[in-house]
Formats: structure tokens, C-alpha cells, sequence
């Protein structure tokens, strides 16, 4: 019984997520713009496949997150490269990669002492770089990107980790997925055809006022229609919810902007067609991640 609701909001997810791809196809034929061809198998490939692995969870999901973060965090060392700001992009990847790991089987507690201990190492490098390697380039610029890079990846991904691994976690994990979908489309579309206000033009010249109230509008919409189908607590609190997931999703597309505006580049990757990289693509959900984890927490307490 208690998988009836997961499967039926599955269910009608994927027909909603079908006709949406099936217009989206017809679009790209139509104006014959690969842009949007690339983007609906964008789509495809992400969607599903993370959505199946959380249904699973365990170690399948452990191991997409964390497969996410090793590219991802990567990807944001590319930024700061660009930017001329060196990085130890080696022990950032490891560590960020294993903090996934660390949430999966320390809990919250062991987690959040291990991120710490890994930026207290970061901190401790330069000495071995100065000492050792007689490596005398700038320790503070290079420390400092290694450990964003390692928080602004790595720690907020993990929540993701924790966030299933609650009790009735597919639930919220599942809530908070189709809420971050349905905020980055809207507003991508509200933005494209209704867009007028521009807004935070310094960091991302697209972004509209439409766009952005739209996102949070249909976030909303769907929070609303979820909650019959996905009963996981009421429905004041579902709309509270929904409101931190829209809001911190947007926010999280418009640090990654300007990280990319500051790098000078359209994208942070190119593993994903018509999305650009792991970062471009996943940059709401980890972003909103730690919201969401600590408001689950207080909900739940």
C-alpha cells in the first residue's frame, strides 16, 4: 500500500513528461532548430534514469550521486580555471566525490564532521605544496576554489543521500525532483515566449521577471496537484515546501549563471545534449538540496 501513491504519481508523471516530450519533438521538427531536438533528448536521458535509480535507492543511487558529483565538481574546477584561480583538483574531486559516500553510510552526524575535517586538509595542502613541491603560486585562491568547490558540489549533493534515506525518502525525494522539473521548464518557457522584464542582466541576459514568477507559479500548481497524489504531510506545509523548492532551484540557476558569466562560457560541460554539462543541468536540485533536508528535518522533528 504505501508504494500505491509513489507508483500512480510516477504514472502520471511519465504521461505528462511523454506529451511534453512529444511537443517538443514536433517543435524542433517544425522550426528545424536542433537546440530543441538536443534539449528533449536531454530530457530523456536524465530524467528517467535519475528517477529510477532514487525509486531503488541504496547503493544504485549512492552511486549516481556520486558519479554526478565527480563530473560536476570537475566542471566547476574548469570555471575557476578559466577564471585563471588554480584548484587541487584531485583531492577536490575525492573529496567531494566521497562526501556522497560518507552521508550513505555515516548519517548526518559522521557527514557533517567529515566536511570539516576534508576542508581542514584543503587548508593544511599548501604547506606540503610550498614546502614540498616549492610550488610558491597563490595558496589562498587556490585552497579557497578547492573547498567551493567541494561545499558548492559535494556537500549539497550528499543531502541528496540523506534526503532518501529518511523515512518515506522516495516520497520527498520525489516531491522535491518533479517540483525542481517543473520550476527550471516553466520558467525556461514562460521566459522564452512571455519574457519582457529582463532581470538580473548582469549574470544571466535571458532570465525574465516572467520567467522567474512563472517557475514559482507552476511550482506551486503542481506542489497543489502532488499533495493529492503524494500525500506527505498538509497542505500548508506543502505549499511552504513547494515555495523553498522554486525559490532556492532559481537561486541555484543563477549562482551557476554567474559562475559561467564570470568564466565566459555558455556552458560548464558538454556531457549532456542540449544542457551543456552535469552542472548546467543538476545546478537547481544541489543547490536546493540542503534547503530542502533541513526543512524535512524541521518538518519531521
Amino acid at each position: 500500500m504505501m508504494h500505491d501513491p509513489i507508483l500512480r504519481t510516477l504514472t502520471y508523471f511519465f504521461i505528462v513528461f511523454g506529451i511534453c516530450m512529444l511537443i517538443n519533438i514536433i517543435l524542433s521538427l517544425r522550426e528545424r532548430k536542433t537546440e530543441v531536438w538536443l534539449r528533449t533528448l536531454g530530457w530523456i536521458m536524465v530524467i528517467p534514469t535519475f528517477i529510477i535509480t532514487a525509486y531503488f535507492g541504496g547503493v544504485i543511487f549512492l552511486v549516481a550521486v556520486m558519479l554526478m558529483v565527480s563530473i560536476a565538481v570537475e566542471e566547476f574546477y574548469f570555471l575557476a580555471g578559466r577564471c585563471d584561480i588554480g584548484a587541487f583538483r584531485v583531492t577536490g574531486t575525492v573529496f567531494s566525490t566521497l562526501l556522497p559516500l560518507v552521508a550513505f553510510l555515516g548519517g548526518s552526524e559522521i557527514f557533517h564532521i567529515m566536511v570539516v575535517l576534508f576542508a581542514l586538509i584543503i587548508l593544511v595542502l599548501p604547506i606540503y605544496k610550498r614546502q614540498v613541491r616549492k610550488d610558491l603560486s597563490t595558496d589562498i585562491q587556490t585552497s579557497s576554489a578547492t573547498i567551493l568547490g567541494m561545499f558548492y558540489v559535494g556537500w549539497t549533493s550528499s543531502y541528496l543521500i540523506l534526503i532518501r534515506n529518511m523515512e518515506n525518502g522516495f516520497n520527498y525525494f520525489l516531491f522535491f525532483f518533479l517540483l525542481i522539473i517543473a520550476t527550471d521548464t516553466s520558467s525556461y518557457y514562460f521566459g522564452k515566449f512571455l519574457g519582457k522584464t529582463k532581470v538580473f542582466s548582469f549574470i544571466s541576459p535571458g532570465k525574465s521577471l516572467q520567467g522567474y514568477f512563472g517557475g514559482v507559479t507552476i511550482a506551486l500548481l503542481f506542489a497543489y496537484i502532488i499533495s493529492y497524489l503524494l500525500p506527505i504531510t498538509e497542505l500548508k506545509a506543502i505549499l511552504l515546501f513547494g515555495t523553498l523548492i522554486a525559490v532556492s532551484g532559481q537561486l541555484g540557476d543563477l549562482v551557476e549563471s554567474s559562475l559561467k558569466r564570470e568564466a565566459k562560457v555558455k556552458d560548464a560541460g558538454r556531457i549532456l545534449p542540449g544542457f551543456g554539462g552535469i552542472l548546467d543541468r543538476f545546478d537547481s536540485l544541489i543547490f536546493a538540496s540542503p534547503v530542502v533536508y533541513f526543512f524535512l528535518v524541521l518538518l519531521t522533528s
